[in-house]
């Protein structure tokens, strides 16, 4: 055994089991029955099954990693979303005032646009002309009316004004009030533009 051990280049160790010895031979050499060993280490394999907690630390890690990358993705995202929003609003309500000042002459008085807004529906005395829209985060940011300019009549009403303005703000940036008058013109210009 000594002379196969050393011809192979195997030295037993102890830790090993030595399985039984069958009747072929080892790197072609025929009738020896010498088997190599097997490692205790594979045989308590069963023991060792599963992951480290390291292991599951990590990939706890890696999970809420990427949870929060998609998170900040995803709001940002919605932010997008309603300052579009927004400005259909605008485009909207420039539309139907447009509308009522080709029914009636004017521009209804702030009082018929607040009473309109809360009713949900503008109208040019039985003629519905819009269903006014509310920013998407109302009550926290909210599309503020006001008229100017001269005094006019229509729409049974004696109050319509020949002039609005329309403030407004956007969640890119908070701190600008942004304003459209009756020409649809926005001051200041929106990013972008």
């Amino acid at each position: 055994m000594k002379y196969l051990s050393a011809q192979l280049g195997f030295t037993p160790h102890q830790n090993v089991i030595r399985p039984r010895r069958i009747n072929s031979g080892i790197n072609g050499l025929k009738n020896s029955k010498y088997v190599a060993p097997i490692p205790l280490a594979t045989l308590h394999r069963s023991n060792s099954a599963g992951f480290t907690l390291i292991e599951l630390l990590v990939v706890i890690a890696i999970i809420g990693l990427l949870a929060s990358i998609i998170t900040t993705a995803m709001n940002n995202a919605r932010l997008k979303a309603r300052d579009a929003r927004r400005l259909t609003d605008i485009s909207q309500i420039k539309t139907g005032m447009d509308l009522y000042f080709s029914h009636g002459g004017g521009y209804p008085s702030d009082a018929t646009y607040d009473a309109a807004y809360t009713a949900g529906q503008l109208l040019c005395s039985t003629i519905p002309i819009m269903k006014i829209p509310q920013d998407p985060l109302y009550p926290t940011f909210q599309y503020d009316y006001n008229t100017a300019g001269l005094q006019a009549s229509g729409c049974g009403l004696a109050d319509l004004r020949l002039e609005y303005t329309l403030t407004f703000r956007l969640e890119r940036d908070t701190s600008i009030l942004y304003s459209m008058d009756e020409d649809g013109q926005i001051t200041p210009p929106l990013p972008g533009n």
